[in-house]
């Protein structure tokens, strides 16, 4: 009989790889998905192969959700950093439109 520990850390394995691969395809980074899901089916079968408990499962489950969460946070501030960039280039090129005089407007 399977003990409740066992489930448990089934559950948790299969909760922490669903959340990895929703928040890469949210993403739409379909190379890291890619790579990451062949990396862990990789470490996942290593594990099997070497007769590992069921706990080494979910804890390479979650640090390879630990590197989905970093490789997010760092394509988030890549992607703020450039929508700033963005913003400051418009305002630059609203303001020099604002202190040119427009031309061919001369009633002298």
């Amino acid at each position: 009989m399977v003990g409740m520990v066992e489930i448990t850390f089934v559950i948790m394995g299969l909760t922490t790889v669903g959340l990895s691969l929703s928040l890469l395809t949210i993403m739409k980074d379909f190379r890291a998905l890619i790579v990451w899901s062949i990396s862990l089916c990789i470490a996942e079968i290593a594990l099997v192969w070497t007769a590992h408990d069921i706990k080494w499962h979910v804890i390479t489950a979650m640090i390879f959700f630990g590197f989905v969460l970093v490789l997010i946070l760092v394509k988030i501030k890549l992607r703020i950093s450039a929508a700033l960039k963005r913003i400051a280039q418009l305002e630059e090129e609203e303001r020099q439109a604002l202190q040119t005089p427009p031309k061919g407007d001369s009633h002298g």
